[in-house]
């Protein structure tokens, strides 16, 4: 089933007994079903966003500092987006890759120094950077959901 509402409803009615890839919004749902337990574990596809380096301003590496580095409250988005299911990402690679980048140790979350970067390159609260975001329409997805008597696959609970 390629719907997740309709993958979501198959197991609510007991007509399968895991689904996979579960979106947040129905895992909220299912976890408070008995019988369900939604399964979690560490993400090795993150979510990312992406800086578009050939245009202004974040062709100067200043802005992408700001805006990508220092301006980023990694941890408040992985605790907010993700209702507290995900870790910061530190990189475009899932946490624990080897020679992976940190941004997280590289770039803390320090919106002083991203307003000092800014302002280097001429924005202030008079002329505030401005720049379209392209969400995509995917879900967000939790984990996996497994029907009661089902053991778990070495994920962790939650």
């Amino acid at each position: 089933m390629k719907d997740p509402l309709t993958a979501s409803a198959a197991l609510r009615a007991g007509e399968v007994d895991l689904i996979a890839r579960v979106p947040i919004q129905q895992a909220l749902v299912l976890e408070k079903m008995p019988g369900v337990t939604v399964l979690t574990g560490p993400a090795m596809a993150p979510t990312v966003a992406l800086l578009n380096m050939r245009v202004k301003p974040f062709d100067d590496v200043r802005a992408r500092r700001a805006v990508g580095g220092y301006g980023l409250d990694r941890a408040e988005i992985a605790k907010v987006a993700f209702h507290g299911r995900s870790q910061a990402a530190g990189e475009r690679v899932g946490p624990g890759v080897p020679d992976a980048i940190d941004l997280n140790e590289m770039y803390p979350y320090t919106p002083e120094e991203a307003k000092r970067l800014l302002k280097e390159l001429g924005y202030d609260a008079q002329n505030p950077l401005r720049f379209t975001i392209l969400v995509g329409n995917h879900d967000t997805h939790a984990g996996r959901c497994r029907g009661a008597g089902q053991e778990p696959a070495g994920e962790n609970r939650r």
